[in-house]
């Protein structure tokens, strides 16, 4: 029947032949995260997927960092259409674009009707300064205008002053001096250490940028948002 086909098929697309499963133990995804610097090893970008380089996930028995690697989707069309050579993937593999500049970046797509979520604040159609920390803005927002989208900008820190993730302008830029940086869907998770997470955002389809997490120091001390 269809159904059986189609069974068959996703089946087929999360298991391999050698019964290996594509969901990768977190361990080793995260070993994978941070040899790659957190985002595509060619461009940077951290909206990503785990590529098996080789062997490819249909004939690969286990999975191993040395041959994984995160790319954009833009790349792995690229590597998928033999565009870009294995050996290309492996050789970038060895000095990933954001080991070297120092950040994974992404672009906030916003527009006009945009709100934030902090903890249980909820800030909508904001503007100017939403969050300030001992007179330093922390997060603030230009309007949109006929010309140009609203604008984000915004500096995250760990309890430690050391800055996790930076927006200027919609640009997001994740450091390579962070623990880890895991995208899960719409979640972005930042970690000090594995069980240690520090800043925690979701873009929503709805276009609300919700802080799940924060911690935010001050002169004094150090406060959570969550």
């Amino acid at each position: 029947s269809s159904t059986a086909k189609s069974k068959i098929y996703i089946m087929s697309e999360l298991i391999n032949k050698h019964k290996l499963s594509r969901d990768i133990p977190e361990p080793i995804a995260r070993v994978i995260r941070q040899k790659s610097g957190f985002g595509c090893i060619f461009c940077g970008s951290w909206i990503y997927q785990y590529e098996h380089i080789l062997p490819e996930f249909k004939d690969a028995k286990y999975h191993d960092p040395a041959r994984i690697c995160l790319l954009c989707s833009k790349h792995h069309q690229k590597v998928t259409q033999s565009r870009i050579s294995k050996k290309q993937v492996f050789d970038q593999y060895k000095n990933p674009i954001t080991l070297s500049r120092g950040f994974a970046n992404d672009i906030l797509e916003l527009n006009r009707k945009f709100g934030i979520v902090i903890g249980r604040i909820f800030f909508p159609n904001p503007q100017g300064n939403i969050l300030v920390v001992d007179d330093k803005p922390i997060i603030s927002i230009k309007p949109a205008n006929e010309i140009e989208p609203m604008k984000l900008s915004a500096k995250f820190y760990d309890d430690k002053s050391n800055l996790l993730l930076e927006i200027k302008d919609n640009e997001q830029k994740g450091f390579i001096n962070n623990w880890d940086i895991e995208q899960k869907g719409k979640r972005t998770i930042f970690r000090r250490k594995r069980v240690n997470v520090v800043l925690q955002l979701v873009i929503s389809s709805a276009n609300i940028l919700k802080i799940e997490k924060i911690i935010i120091a001050t002169a004094k001390q150090n406060v959570i948002f969550r």
